[in-house]
């Protein structure tokens, strides 16, 4: 089914797998990862597939400013290319299964000589399509800056990252713009926090990715897989500019297929016909004001947080039709030059560039408070937590769909309450009821508690007989319970 995926939750905020996957590990303090029911219950249906929840570092007390720089240059290649046979190869080959078969050969001696003599190479084509399009390294670099320092009423953590990676696409000598693949990515982290007094505390944290991504308008597979299956000896990539009367654009080469299509793949002209470009910047903002309520009583404290997430994405693709040209007939000029007639084959080429465009994004605001109090009585151990939250998430892009246009509202209370005693027993009750506007008025609201219990055995042995000592025994229940009225 769908959704399988955890529950991301970053300072707070819900975020996606991109963002997961480009936040730098210089930001992170910690990570913890939530499976079982009773604790996912705080978070409800939201929880059902784990909770994963990243904290970015803090700022620190310190005489000094501690800065840290990283600088990486590195190379890609394949692991592994499959070798294809050359032209000649080809050929002889392809005769040889034919005639073994009783069949004429498909190829002339005329054009196997004239290939090994590498006569001209339009007449006699030997075309290296892989080696036309992909290099064989790419170099690709990447920076990260970060500084930490603070005092005793105010600290800080600022972070930058900056990544390059490049593709191994060859850039077309004929084409008007860059083809290759090109990843850029800028990541800015900033967290800053201040004791306004000795026992209240705010903190901001902000996250912003920006995403660039530039790719040749066709799908880098397929061009791979066009290279490894186009024939090599059929026509040429691309014939001479003014080659064809009044034509000033690219003539890319062209015949019919082996199946009876009106044209064949040419691989280079498919990756010379345009580009795509997509620009993604996600935006998390948390506020947050921890309050110690000691002085009300010991162990109580309170936070109130307002987090804001944003999402933008924009895609340009841009890309014209190729100028196919088969060639009809040909004259040896007895000089080593040929003379060559060629004609329009396939749909008819055009220098426009026809667009197409994309775009989405949405944007979220989230309140959360939440009482929590913690306490010890000898040998009895108390805590007690309660969250209220809600969140508002509008989609940026609503243009005419009416589903579009309203936002998506959650709302919801949760719980904990755990016992312990001696440090042997514990006893732990979770809750969470939580609604969405998805339900009709009246039956939008789900009930999630679980319960768990653990208790810790050490001692003597349990019987007569047994010679090793038990330290130490843990026994884990829990049970957990989803009730949604619907």
């Amino acid at each position: 089914g769908s959704g399988q995926s955890p529950l991301l939750i970053l300072d707070g905020v819900e975020i996606t797998n991109q963002m997961l996957n480009n936040i730098p590990p210089e930001t992170i303090e910690s990570f913890s990862v939530l499976k079982d029911a009773t604790a996912t219950a705080l978070y409800g249906s939201r929880g059902a597939n784990g909770v994963m929840i990243i904290t970015t570092k803090n700022g620190r007390d310190s005489e000094k400013m501690t800065i840290n720089l990283r600088a990486e240059f590195g190379a890609s290649a394949p692991t592994r290319v499959p070798k294809v046979a050359d032209g000649i190869t080809y050929m002889e080959t392809f005769n040889e299964a034919r005639t073994t078969r009783g069949e004429k050969p498909y190829y002339s001696n005329e054009k196997i000589m004239g290939t090994k003599l590498g006569l001209d190479p339009y007449v006699y084509p030997n075309v290296d399509w892989y080696d036309m399009l992909f290099k064989d390294c790419t170099f690709n670099q990447n920076f990260n800056f970060n500084m930490t320092g603070g005092a005793k009423k105010i600290d800080y953590f600022l972070n930058a990252s900056a990544f390059n990676e490049n593709g191994i696409m060859r850039a077309p000598s004929t084409s008007k713009f860059d083809t290759n693949i090109n990843s850029q990515k800028y990541l800015f982290q900033a967290n800053v926090g201040a004791q306004l007094t000795r026992t209240t505390r705010v903190s901001l944290k902000m996250n912003t990715q920006l995403l660039f991504w530039h790719r040749p308008v066709e799908e880098v597979k397929d061009l791979f897989y066009y290279t490894m299956r186009a024939n090599p000896v059929a026509f040429p990539a691309i014939y001479p500019k003014g080659s064809v009367e009044d034509l000033d654009d690219p003539i890319f080469g062209n015949a019919p297929s082996w199946d009876g299509g009106s044209t064949d793949i040419n691989p280079y002209a498919l990756l010379s016909r345009g580009y795509g470009q997509r620009h993604t910047q996600y935006i998390t903002t948390t506020f947050s004001v921890d309050q110690d309520l000691d002085f009300v009583t010991k162990g109580l404290k309170v936070r109130g947080m307002v987090s804001f997430y944003n999402k933008t994405y924009a895609a340009t693709y841009r890309s014209f039709s190729p100028y196919y040209y088969e060639m009809t007939d040909y004259t040896d000029n007895g000089d080593g030059t040929f003379d060559y007639n060629l004609q329009s084959i396939g749909t008819p080429g055009s220098s426009y560039l026809g667009t197409s465009t994309g775009r989405n994004g949405y944007r979220e605001i989230s309140l959360q408070g939440q009482i929590e109090y913690s306490r010890t009585f000898g040998k009895h151990d108390v805590n007690a937590l309660f969250v209220y939250h809600q969140k508002e998430k509008v989609d940026n892009q609503p243009a005419n769909d009416e589903y579009k246009v309203l936002p998506y509202r959650e709302q919801g209370l949760a719980g904990r309450f755990t016992y312990g005693y001696d440090n042997r027993y514990l006893m732990e009750f979770n809750f969470g009821y939580n609604g969405s506007e998805n339900f009709i008025s009246g039956r939008r609201f789900g009930f999630f508690p679980s319960i768990a219990g653990a208790w810790v055995v050490s001692g003597e042995p349990f019987w007569e007989g047994i010679r090793s000592k038990v330290n130490l025994l843990k026994i884990r229940a829990s049970y957990g319970l989803s009730l949604i009225h619907i």
